[in-house]
């Protein structure tokens, strides 16, 4: 096993890409280039633009911390997994990141595939013992993002905007 300061260097490289990342996907955003006359800009409101960085952040932090850290760490904390678990988490976490930087770009497959993968952490949290209500409670951030997708910003929301 590789010694702590090597997981602190990948995190740090990490970090440093996620934050290139979101810094060009917020000047892509906010880039005033002109736009044909048939062509609409569509106008993001700003809870979407705020819970969308907050799923990109957390999503790729969350995914990259299951990824690398091992079962015993989270067992001090009262979690019990496997390794394989772990690993799951981690993949529908960046899963999840794809599916967030989709609806970034307005698109509709980008919901259902959070919805999906939603259900499926849903399952997860089942077969791994945990009881219904907590493991429902993964289905609310599926639902927030359906409310939040219906804000308006002008007269067009999110929902519709997407494509």
């Amino acid at each position: 096993m590789p010694p702590v300061f090597y997981y602190y260097i990948l995190l740090t490289e990490f970090l440093i890409f996620l934050a290139n990342e979101i810094k060009n996907v917020i000047l892509l955003a906010t880039n005033k280039t002109p736009m044909s006359d048939d062509t609409a800009q569509k106008k993001r409101h700003g809870c979407l633009t705020a819970w969308l960085i907050m799923m990109i952040i957390g999503n790729a932090l969350g995914s990259f911390a299951y990824l690398i850290l091992e079962p015993n760490v989270l067992a001090k904390e009262g979690i019990i997994m496997t390794k394989e678990q772990m690993v799951l988490l981690g993949i529908l976490g960046f899963i999840n990141l794809s599916f967030a930087i989709g609806l970034w770009y307005w698109k509709k497959w980008a919901f259902y595939g959070f919805a999906l993968s939603g259900f499926l952490m849903f399952i997860t949290n089942l077969n791994m013992g945990m009881d219904f209500v907590s493991s429902a409670l993964g289905m609310v951030g599926v639902m927030l993002l359906f409310s939040i997708l219906q804000m308006k910003q002008g007269e067009t929301s999110g929902w519709d905007n997407l494509e």
